[in-house]
């Protein structure tokens, strides 16, 4: 039986892109990484999520990153398994850590509904290897509201410092294990900063109109698209937003409308923040 376990952490773009990322946010990255672990280790040994500090029975390392980007080994090293995670160590344990870790932050990150599909599997898992009747996992499963407020209480912190150098230091961070990735993005990031229970949507193209450019931060501010009362900041993700000329230029000069590609973070429905990725004017779709 193997005794180590290995996840892939990515950091991509801005400083990660030239090998590098910000020393601070990465040390809570990895701390934040290290508490969802064990978090996750002592919900399946217990059937629950515990209330206070689990000492966890695997020891995190993390080995040198890879030229070309900043991905890191996080190798898991047993410690003092119980038989029953020892039992499971080379069987499932590698996958569940990583839809745990995924579940975990994507429920934190407003992206609930992608985050049941992690604890389904995590489900299926456990069906095929042990017959542990885990009560939390299964509701978690089901999309059970009490369930993920529970989750959301204990896990709001950790999740903060994993992703604290996500939009800072980098744009994207992933999770990989196997052939199997979760990617998180300033989005995502946003929503579990706020603690305002946001929820991210999948991509969507929306009109809006610009009001107002900031080059030196990539932002935008746009009249609403449902409330023309109100403006909006937009963050652009677009290259193109960086030559000039540009569509985001042309429409602010204009005042006329742009389509754009973007996330939403949405509070009760209303959106909140904008996350441009592609834009065009109306006459060049």
């Amino acid at each position: 039986m193997a005794d180590t376990v290995q996840l892939l952490v990515r950091y991509e773009g801005k400083d990660a892109a030239s090998n590098t990322i910000n020393l601070r946010y990465f040390g809570q990255s990895m701390t934040g990484i290290d508490r969802i672990i064990s978090l996750g280790l002592a919900t399946l040994e217990h059937g629950d999520i515990p209330k206070s500090r689990f000492k966890s029975p695997m020891v995190a390392r993390v080995a040198v990153p890879r030229e070309g980007s900043f991905e890191l080994q996080v190798l898991l090293e047993a410690v003092g398994l119980s038989p029953f995670l020892n039992q499971i160590l080379s069987t499932y344990l590698p996958e569940f850590l990583r839809n745990w870790t995924s579940g975990v932050i994507l429920n934190a990150g407003g992206r609930r509904a992608e985050s049941v599909e992690n604890f389904v599997r995590i489900m299926e898992l456990k069906e095929q290897s042990d017959k542990r009747k885990d009560e939390i996992i299964r509701l978690l499963a089901q999309n059970n509201h009490e369930a993920y407020m529970k989750l959301s209480q204990r896990t709001i912190n950790p999740a903060q410092d994993t992703l604290a150098p996500v939009d800072r230091s980098c744009d994207i961070m992933s999770v990989r294990n196997g052939d199997q990735t979760s990617e998180f993005d300033a989005a995502t990031a946003f929503a579990v900063r706020s603690n305002k229970q946001l929820e991210v949507g999948p991509m969507e193209t929306v009109c809006v109109i610009v009001d107002g450019l900031f080059r030196n931060t990539k932002q935008l501010k746009v009249i609403h698209p449902d409330e023309p009362h109100r403006v909006v900041t937009a963050f652009v993700r677009d290259p193109s937003f960086e030559t000039e000329p540009n569509v985001y230029l042309d429409a602010m000069l204009s005042r006329g409308k742009i389509t754009i590609s973007c996330k939403a973070a949405r509070k009760d429905g209303r959106i909140q923040r904008l996350y441009i990725m592609d834009a065009t004017l109306p006459d060049r779709i």
